[in-house]
């Protein structure tokens, strides 16, 4: 009679531990089984961390309007006013210059030049500092500045300031989602993460 051998059937019960192992065939003819894959490890879901940011400055209208429409998955911590610093307008200025007569004397190169919408600060923190134009943009000031440089005239952008109050809203998502995406903000809104209390 044949040899017994040891070989694997091809065809293997269902749910039978061997089915699920890989079969193959060695150069002599015989099926080996390879050891079966372990179980996959069952991936632990990580509880979902709340966010916390701190948004604004909001006036008054506004953040009253945000958290009269507030998604039901954001909560209010808490609801600050706050003085804060804006830049209203931007300068396009030559930098201040050592003495009045030298800013006299700046005004008449520039004059020389063709450059007649020009202003000599009397006082204050620009004091001899020449304006070459006020802008409500800082895009716009800055192409007056390059533009000016292309006359061969260097002058600086500096923002003109002014102190405001206005809310601040600390909110918490539920979900732990992107608080900001779930708001209409407009692009002078500040968004700062913040570790929730």
């Amino acid at each position: 009679p044949p040899a017994a051998t040891d070989t694997v059937p091809t065809a293997l019960p269902a749910g039978s531990p061997a089915s699920i192992a890989e079969t193959s065939t060695r150069e002599d003819g015989e099926a080996t089984v390879s050891a079966p894959e372990p179980d996959p490890v069952t991936e632990v879901v990580e509880k979902v961390q709340p966010a916390c940011v701190r948004i604004g400055p909001f006036t008054s209208a506004e953040a009253d309007r945000l958290l009269a429409n507030l998604p039901d998955h954001l909560r209010l911590l808490s609801d600050a006013s706050e003085e804060y610093t804006v830049a209203d307008s931007f300068f396009v200025m030559i930098p201040p210059l050592p003495s009045r007569s030298a800013g006299n004397q700046k005004l008449k190169e520039l004059a020389d030049a063709g450059i007649t919408d020009t202003w000599l600060f009397p006082s204050g923190e620009y004091r001899n500092a020449i304006s070459l134009g006020l802008f409500r943009r800082e895009n716009g000031a800055k192409r007056h500045a390059a533009d000016l440089k292309k006359k061969g005239i260097d002058a600086e952008v500096k923002a003109r300031t002014s102190r405001k109050q206005g809310r601040w809203l600390l909110l918490q998502s539920a979900d732990g989602g992107d608080v900001a995406s779930s708001l209409p903000l407009t692009d002078q809104v500040k968004v700062e993460p913040r570790p929730c209390p």
